[in-house]
């Protein structure tokens, strides 16, 4: 969470106590004392239970789009994904994207990414990703996640990557709490380092016209 603040994906404020076991994450559904309404994107998609986990990155940005009817909104999740590419995170399914909104009002906006973690370090798991991009639960490579900005008209999709695992790699090496997980650090940089490599695809995406919004 705090790698993804140095993204400048602007999370809400986090604190993890002395002893490790308890993480404590500051409401983020309430502004100018106002309660938001709240929808996570299983509920928006009609799933429940584990479907929470059979959907893809595509569906999700697609109903990014539809539901905020905002290129920008839609740029945000996308950077949001790739982030959790990056940072290795296998858990970030349908529930963990939501959107925010004042009742009656038209400013539905994503909300704050809410829970992020590293999940390539356990063996105990399968270590693919929750949703899939192109049909696939493997962590993309860059070429695939290029892919996926130029399908949904990402403007600048390379530079966004590049930024994020700049930023993921400068963090880490300066983060003092990451030195209470041993391997964690080493287990990250393996990630960033597969997701910059420069893997092809064996079929590109159709490039796919997607309605302008403001």
């Amino acid at each position: 969470m705090e790698a993804a603040r140095y993204c400048q994906l602007a999370p809400p404020k986090t604190y993890l106590s002395n002893n490790l076991e308890s993480y404590v994450i500051e409401r983020f559904d309430k502004q100018e004392g106002k309660r938001l309404a709240f929808e996570d994107f299983a509920t928006l998609m009609g799933k429940q239970g584990d479907e929470k986990y059979h959907s893809s990155y595509e569906s999700l940005l697609k109903a990014v789009r539809l539901y905020t009817g905002s290129m920008a909104q839609v740029k945000k999740a996308y950077q949001l994904i790739v982030f959790n590419c990056l940072i290795g995170n296998g858990d970030a399914h349908l529930k963990n994207f939501a959107l925010q909104y004042s009742l009656g009002e038209k400013d539905i906006v994503l909300a704050p990414p809410y829970d992020i973690t590293h999940t390539l370090i356990y063996d105990s798991i399968d270590n693919q990703m929750a949703l899939s991009i192109k049909k696939s639960k493997a962590f993309p490579s860059r070429a695939v996640l290029i892919a996926l900005g130029e399908r949904f008209e990402i403007d600048q999709s390379t530079d966004i990557i590049d930024f994020m695992a700049d930023k993921i790699s400068d963090y880490i090496t300066q983060s003092q709490e990451i030195k209470y997980f041993k391997g964690l650090r080493a287990s990250i940089e393996r990630s960033v380092a597969f997701a910059r490599s420069q893997a092809s695809l064996k079929a590109p995406y159709r490039h796919v016209k997607v309605r302008k919004y403001s």
